[in-house]
């Protein structure tokens, strides 16, 4: 015998290809709850043979105690937009009781209506309380419109909400990605950028060290352009340029060699950067640091350095520091063999000036010098001070002077001339002393 679930829903075979209906599942559902199956079930047992386990009594479910197993398709109920359909049944319920309240109103008006004594009062009262009945059901109607207008507009607004998180989200996600490619990209320019700075050092480096003066002089504008294009590199390379000049080197007594070439190709390459008139080649805050190098035909006239540390310098040819600005110089014990030019210069730090030797005319016409010490100097032809400034110190202590100038000079501050040696008489014409002149040149006022 067969049960009526089994013939309902077919073999379950037929029932795991074909699967039931959500109407089918629900039928089954109340025929198993109320004991339908499990009378069935019995009867099939008993027909069959003695029943395997005890009698279950009438209106017990065996599907509730797991007696009865149900075919595949039918075992797991799928209730998709499961949120829809309570909300459709909340609205259905909604609705039914807002009816029934306004027939319960309109009803009991009506049976208040009936129970007047007079026959047109129950008549003109039942109207009117068809009438209440009917407005009831009018307002409930339009509440219930209202209300749902206000869950319509509530799921459009939770629908926009939802969309602008997600937009949002997408945004900062795509801004998030964008930053961080820019920062890689970045990042990659900035490598590649520094292996070919490296590079091109490398190999302007490996030319300045080569053997032909070409190649040499190749290297070192390679380094120019580099460091014009890069204003990172500027203080190594004129650190490099500064320690080439260090190198030991001895002019020629005649002419010029290539390594003087060289020399004053590096000397000219330091010079058209520091001058400030040059704006888009002017190399700002520059250190010189050429002690102890060897100089030929100097030419840094026009320039402005920070510092320049020129002790112990051998200067060749003539030297040019006219109209030169520095914050701070020193040519201790530096020799100069030919003309030594220092005239307007502006010094506004110390300038020190101890030991130097000048195998020629040292002109210092109209200098401006903050702190100027000219100790165991000496002027082996002329020492031209004409218009000079000294605003602080001026001390000329041990100098040797073989012909000395100081017409119109001005010293602001102290100044010694102690133990000078004057060889010719020195000239102090118009020369102003702020705090008095010494007692060493009052024979020469």
């Amino acid at each position: 015998m067969v049960s009526r679930a089994d013939q309902f829903c077919g073999s379950g075979s037929r029932l795991s290809r074909d699967g039931c209906s959500r109407g089918r599942l629900l039928w089954l559902k109340r025929v198993c709850s109320s004991g339908r199956i499990s009378h069935n079930v019995r009867a099939t047992t008993s027909a069959v043979g003695p029943p395997s386990r005890p009698h279950v009594p009438l209106g017990y479910s065996p599907l509730m105690a797991g007696h009865l197993r149900l075919p595949a398709c039918c075992r797991v109920m799928r209730m998709p937009q499961l949120g829809q359909t309570i909300g459709r049944r909340r609205l259905f319920v909604l609705s039914v009781a807002a009816v029934l309240s306004a027939v319960a109103v309109c009803g009991g008006l009506i049976v208040l209506a009936l129970m007047l004594p007079v026959p047109a009062d129950r008549l003109s009262a039942v109207l009117d309380a068809v009438k209440i009945g009917l407005s009831v059901l009018a307002g409930l109607g339009g509440l219930f419109g209202l209300y749902l207008a206000w869950r319509r507009q509530r799921a459009i607004e939770t629908d926009h909400d939802r969309q602008e998180r997600a937009l949002e989200q997408q945004r900062t996600e795509f801004e998030t990605d964008r930053k961080h490619r820019e920062n890689v990209a970045a990042q990659d320019a900035a490598d590649a950028l520094s292996r070919r700075i490296t590079e091109q050092y490398t190999k302007a480096v490996e030319q300045l060290g080569a053997e032909g003066a070409a190649v040499r002089l190749g290297g070192l504008y390679a380094l120019e352009r580099l460091a014009q294009e890069n204003p990172e590199q500027r203080g190594p390379v004129v650190k490099l340029c500064c320690a080439y000049l260090r190198m030991a080197y001895t002019p020629p007594a005649i002419g010029l060699d290539e390594e003087g070439q060289v020399r004053v190709g590096v000397q000219e390459v330091l010079s058209r950067h520091l001058q400030p008139k040059m704006s888009e080649s002017y190399w700002p805050d520059t250190t010189l640091n050429l002690r102890g190098a060897t100089l030929y035909e100097t030419d840094f006239s026009r320039c402005e350095v920070e510092t320049a540390d020129f002790r112990d310098a051998k200067f060749y040819g003539q030297t040019n520091f006219t109209r030169s600005e520095f914050y701070g110089a020193n040519f201790t014990g530096a020799e100069f063999r030919d003309r030594a030019l220092f005239d307007y210069i502006t010094c506004k730090g110390r300038t020190g000036f101890t030991s130097a030797q000048f195998a020629a005319v040292g002109s210092f016409v109209g200098a401006t010098l903050l702190d100027a010490n000219f100790e165991l100097a000496k002027f082996q032809v002329l020492a031209d001070f004409s218009d000079a400034n000294f605003l602080s110190w001026g001390l000329f202590t041990t100098a040797h002077f073989e012909l000395a100038n100081f017409s119109q000079a001005n010293f602001e501050g102290n100044c010694s001339f102690r133990q000078a040696e004057f060889v010719n008489t020195p000239l102090f014409r118009g020369a102003f002393f702020a705090l008095g002149p010494p007692e060493e040149v009052l024979d020469y006022l």
